[in-house]
């Protein structure tokens, strides 16, 4: 499959006190998407939280119907704000997902790209479909697969975002079921109810003492 053209978008242009005002590609893509998939990455500074950002994107999804996921590490899943809105455990099943016919038609990618194992090897499979990238700094888009770099504070531009638009509420549904499902297989996994990875991993970190160092 052909990669799309890379470009960079126009840095977002700021209006009085007004906030930010979104560059017009992508507001068009943001209006057209029915299946968007909002995925949350590593920020500098951002793994304590970010309260504005969650409930930029609170209200965002909410209203929009688009997808979130996001790594701890994103800041975005601490707090109240984003936590009906979060699909958790998004590395065991969105892979199969995308692979059923349930793939995303927009991503918009804030920070850099998540940690995930499973997310780097899906990335080139998506390269297809529309990928905005938006971060305050640098070029996170190691795998050179996104259509739109945009320089911005994450929570400007989502608060500045249309939230209007047609959108996909049965994908949106599947995707939860799966998400759920997963959660549920993870959850009696940890709990031990089967000899498992993440059961060990859970056994080994509990047994070490204050001060112990896992080598």
């Amino acid at each position: 499959r052909e990669a799309p053209a890379r470009q960079r978008a126009p840095r977002l242009e700021r209006v009085a006190s007004a906030g930010a005002r979104v560059p017009q590609e992508i507001a068009d893509r943001v209006a057209r998407a029915r299946r968007g998939l909002v995925v949350c990455g590593p920020r500098l500074g951002a793994a304590t939280g970010d309260v504005r950002l969650r409930r930029a994107l609170a209200r965002f999804v909410g209203e929009r119907g688009f997808s979130l996921l996001a790594e701890v590490t994103s800041g975005v899943a601490h707090g109240a704000e984003c936590a009906e809105w979060v699909l958790p455990a998004f590395e065991a099943w969105l892979p199969r997902a995308c692979d059923e016919g349930d793939a995303p038609d927009l991503i918009i990618e804030l920070g850099s790209p998540p940690t995930s194992g499973a997310w780097e090897r899906l990335a080139p499979e998506l390269a297809g479909i529309p990928r905005v990238v938006v971060a305050e700094a640098g070029l996170p888009d190691p795998t050179s697969t996104a259509t739109d770099l945009v320089t911005a504070n994450p929570a400007e531009l989502f608060e500045a975002l249309d939230p209007r638009g047609p959108s996909d509420s049965a994908w949106c549904q599947r995707l939860l079921s799966r998400a759920r499902q997963a959660e549920l297989l993870l959850s009696e996994a940890l709990a031990g109810a089967t000899l498992s990875e993440p059961f060990v991993a859970k056994s080994v970190v509990e047994a070490l003492a204050d001060g112990d160092a896992l080598m």
